[in-house]
């Protein structure tokens, strides 16, 4: 039972993060700055850059750890909802890929 909550969760929580990343890369290339990030307005894009590094990285780790789950699946259908995480999380690392190089061109 628990399991497949978190499943729920994970696959809830990415499709959010698939339409938050473009709606955040868009409103910092246009130059928006949260209120509380502490530092000078110019310096975020480059804070947003590695924090975006980071993200996209831990997506692929997720995506290796749904992976290698797959291939541990005991019932016949166990192995569906790593499938769908593994995929949601490339999709979310290829997003923020994209909005890395969206977020440098418009620094440059």
């Amino acid at each position: 039972m628990w399991l497949l909550i978190k499943e729920a969760i994970a696959i809830v929580s990415g499709l959010a993060l698939i339409f938050y990343i473009p709606f955040n890369t868009r409103r910092i290339a246009d130059g928006w700055v949260p209120a509380k990030f502490t530092g000078d307005a110019a310096d975020y894009p480059a804070f947003y850059l590695k924090q975006a590094t980071r993200f996209m990285w831990l997506g692929i780790g997720i995506s290796g750890v749904c992976v290698a789950l797959i291939l541990n699946a005991d019932g016949p259908s166990d192995w569906i909802p790593d499938v769908a995480i593994a995929a949601i999380w490339l999709v979310i690392a290829a997003m923020t890929y994209w909005s890395r190089r969206q977020i440098g061109g418009a620094r440059s």
